[in-house]
């Protein structure tokens, strides 16, 4: 791409959207058939009473929002009002709290915070994109690149997370699968392991064909590089849970 043989390469932005969507969609799916071949073995294993009342106990029963005004919050009685917020604000507000009340309470409020969740990653990950090519003008200052060619780095590599992500869910899905023979489901996770593994190797070796230094320099800057990405990483996951729950 930088040597300008583009007409022959996928533009980097599309390259990216289209394997956001193919990728959540297969994680959605994964989780689909996880969740759905884990209600068939419920159903076909005999009751048991323990089970019974842990699952009834999974909900959490006494989840309160909290005190406003110095009294227990509620939709209707103590709802929030804040003066300088207009009308639509506050019922937006309270809206959500009955939502996440609603949500905390039932038996599967994991399964629903999950698909908020990965319904709000793709715009954690574009919150990331360029934080994380920041990085790489950083620690690659004195090479006197633009700012654009870096993102398209981080564009490059964040398309290649989320083909091994939607690789992994596959194979997720596969290894959940109850008609699968067993001999497959070790291969698919086998395969997963080494996806795994590959993605640092593929990091390093983008860092080295990109930007063309000593492998001692290299290596150096990939570990500096991949300590700051986990901490963006890490803020992501919190920008992640923060749109989840507007979600809800």
């Amino acid at each position: 791409y930088f040597l300008g043989r583009r007409m022959h390469y996928v533009s980097p932005l599309k390259l990216y959207f289209f394997l956001s969507i193919v990728t959540f969609f297969l994680i959605q799916h994964s989780l689909n058939t996880t969740m759905l071949e884990t209600a068939i073995q419920t159903d076909d294993s005999p009751a048991d009473p323990k089970k019974d009342a842990a699952k009834k106990e999974a909900g959490l029963e006494n989840f309160k929002i909290g005190n406003f005004n110095g009294k227990e919050w509620n939709a209707k009685t103590n709802p929030v009002a804040i003066d300088w917020l207009p009308d639509a604000g506050n019922e937006l507000i309270n809206e959500k709290f009955s939502r996440i009340e609603q949500v905390a309470k039932s038996d599967n409020w994991r399964e629903q915070t999950v698909r908020a969740a990965l319904a709000a990653s793709p715009q954690a990950l574009l919150i990331i994109l360029p934080f994380f090519a920041l990085l790489l003008k950083f620690f690659y200052f004195f090479q006197r690149r633009l700012f654009m060619e870096h993102m398209i780095v981080a564009l490059h590599n964040h398309s290649f997370l989320l083909l091994v992500i939607a690789m992994v869910a596959v194979f997720g899905a596969m290894e959940n699968w109850l008609a699968l023979p067993s001999i497959l489901k070790v291969v698919s996770a086998e395969l997963s392991g080494l996806i795994l593994f590959w993605v640092p190797i593929y990091y390093l070796l983008c860092l080295k064909r990109v930007y063309q230094q000593s492998w001692k320099m290299t290596i150096f800057k990939f570990l500096a590089i991949g300590f700051a990405y986990l901490f963006l990483i890490a803020l992501g996951f919190a920008i992640n849970l923060i749109l989840a729950v507007l979600f809800l």
